[in-house]
This record gives C-alpha cells, structure tokens and sequence, in this order.
C-alpha cells in the first residue's frame, strides 16, 4: 500500500507502460524494468499493461503486482500464462464475454476484476435494475473512467453511494482534457476513492509525480514509498523515450528549482518556502542559484557562500558589473566555475 490517509491505507495504479507502447517502438528491456522497479520503490503498488505491452515488452520485473487489460478475445488468451492482480474490463465490452463458451466465461469468474465505466455511463449502471454482471464475475472494483471535470460535493455523496450499491473498491481515472486531472483526482482521493489511476510524466492524464507530491506537501499526507527516487525516475524516462522531460513541467522540470534575480535569491536564502512549495531534497534534487544579467548583490553574496567565496576581498558592486557585461555578452548566465575564474582574477589584482 503506497498511502496512508486518516489510518486507511489506498493504493496507486500507474498506467505509464501502455501509453509509452503506444507512442515509442523500440525498448530496452532493461531500462523498462529498471523504471519500473524505480516506480515500485517511490511508492506505486499496481502496473497496468495491455497485450501491447507483453507482446513489444519482454521482461518485467516478477515481484510486481500487474492489471491486465481485456479488449477482446485475443487478450484473453493471456490469462492462462501469466498470474495478474487485477483484469480490466470496460463497462461496453463484459457483455461481450456473456455471449462466448462457458469455459471463457468460467476463467474470467476466477479472476479479481476492475470494471472500467465511463464517467457518462455511470448513471445507466447505477439505475440498471438487472445487473447480472455482478453476480457473474466477481467484480472487486469500479474505475471511473474519463473524468474530466467533477462536482465534488456531489462525488463525494456519490462514491459512498456506489460503494455500499454495488460493495466495490472505487477507483478514478481523470482526463486531462480540462487540465484539472491532477486536481480531479486529489479531490477523489480525499473523498473516498480506495483507488487512483496515474500516469508518470503525464499530459494525458493525472500525473504521479504531481499528485504524490501534493498529497505529501500541501495535505502531509503519509506515502510509504522512497519520493527522493523521482529524479532517477526522470532520468530513466529520458533514456527510454529518446526525450527530455519539459525544463519548467512541475516536479520534474530541471529548471524548476533554479532561480536568478536578486529578490528571489534573498527570499530564499532567508526563507526557501517564500517561493518552493516543497523542499527539493524531497524528490532527490537541489536548489540552483544562476548569475547573470538580472542578478543582483544579494544573489551575488549568496553564490559567493555556496562557492566558499570571501565577499570582503573585492569590490562587490564592480564584480557584479562585470559579471552582468559578461551574461549579456554570452548571452546566458555566467557559470560557477567562471565565476571562480573571475574571482581568482580579481584577487590577483588586489594584490599588485
């Protein structure tokens, strides 16, 4: 169990496998297996895969715990290799399987399975007087699925409902169509949702890394899971799909935790939770101080601490005047290691 709220314990499916299959061709499988391991150690509990994933995927790590997802009949023919946790089936697609043999049907009944459902879908399901689906297969949860936007109030009324109606698990899956699925899916999951479906890295969907963090730092929320692995996470990410991870994307963005002006430098060198929301220590990375054009004499007093700099030896206002000539002339920041340079130079001059 990844978290921990108000003493229930509530698990994390992460569905990043199926979405990378179907973007990227080529992997190395033990770069895969590697990332998945990573995700399992920062708290995931539940990896959901498709028959995509097995047939382009060669080895996975044998100490996880896999969904399964049915679409149609040639998916099933995996069920008698492989042991998964949970199957998958979509509200629109069961009742396909009441129509094949019994022996498909009597399979299926022995297996724990998540009926996936539309957010639309959910009312007819609801209101449905016959629903024998339940009594057929054993039925252990319900994903509410394309969720793009929610009325709380009522969800919470509602997720209470459908628990006690149909004696299930609940489970949501947002789309981010709206942008809110990250918002949608921490609403759900401190309203009574047991269950959350994320995706790492995710513009599609809710992303793990930001609902992870935001139920650690804004709720103190309890994660049973290593979150300073995330920036490894990243790293393994790139190397799979050949890209880098947006610069500014929230938690995973290499430039998220750099800052330059001189009011922003001060601010954080007395209190970093003036501009951080979190400390980056907690998902394994650091603070960067750049210098350049828009620096002021506080970053500069700061940066000259980080390098073990003595601020008395020089003129610090004609240091900062050369330091912004020298960012306007690159056309970047000046870097540490020049900075030390121009400090050596600085000396030497003193000293004559």
């Amino acid at each position: 169990m990844a978290v921990v709220m108000d003493g229930v314990k509530k698990n994390i499916i992460d569905r990043t496998i199926p979405n990378l299959v179907k973007k990227f061709q080529n992997f190395n499988n033990d770069d895969i297996a590697y990332f998945l391991k990573l995700l399992h150690e920062t708290g995931i509990d539940l990896f959901e895969i498709n028959r995509d994933s097995m047939d382009k995927i060669k080895k996975f790590p044998l100490n996880l715990d896999y969904i399964y997802r049915i679409e149609n009949i040639e998916d099933y023919n995996y069920l008698n290799n492989y042991n998964f946790k949970y199957i998958i089936l979509n509200y629109k697609t069961i009742y396909r399987f009441l129509l094949e043999d019994e022996k498909i049907q009597k399979n299926l009944k022995e297996h724990n399975i998540i009926l996936e459902i539309d957010i639309e879908d959910l009312d007819e399901l609801y209101l449905s007087e016959d629903n024998k689906i339940f009594c057929i297969f054993n039925i252990v949860c319900l994903r509410i699925n394309n969720v793009s936007k929610l009325d709380f109030i009522d969800e919470d009324f509602r997720i209470k409902d459908l628990k006690s109606k149909f004696n299930v698990l609940v489970d949501f899956c947002a789309s981010n169509k709206y942008y809110m699925a990250t918002a949608i899916i921490i609403n759900a999951f401190l309203n009574g949702s047991d269950i959350i479906t994320t995706e790492f890295n995710s513009n599609d969907y809710a992303a793990m890394e930001e609902v992870i963090i935001a139920l650690k730092s804004i709720r103190n929320i309890e994660i049973r899971g290593d979150l300073k692995l995330i920036s490894k996470l990243t790293r393994i990410y790139e190397k799979i799909t050949s890209e880098r991870v947006y610069s500014m994307k929230p938690i995973l963005g290499e430039d998220i935790f750099k800052y330059e002006s001189g009011i922003h430098a001060d601010g954080i060198a007395k209190n970093p939770k003036n501009y951080e929301p979190f400390n980056p220590e907690l998902i394994g990375t650091n603070r960067k101080l750049y210098i350049g054009k828009h620096s002021g004499k506080a970053a500069l007093v700061v940066k000259f601490k980080e390098l073990n700099l003595n601020c008395n030896n020089i003129d610090m206002n004609l240091f900062l005047q050369d330091i912004r000539e020298k960012s306007i002339q690159e056309k970047r920041n000046v870097l540490d290691n020049e900075i030390i340079e121009m400090y050596k130079e600085y000396n030497k001059s003193y000293q004559r």
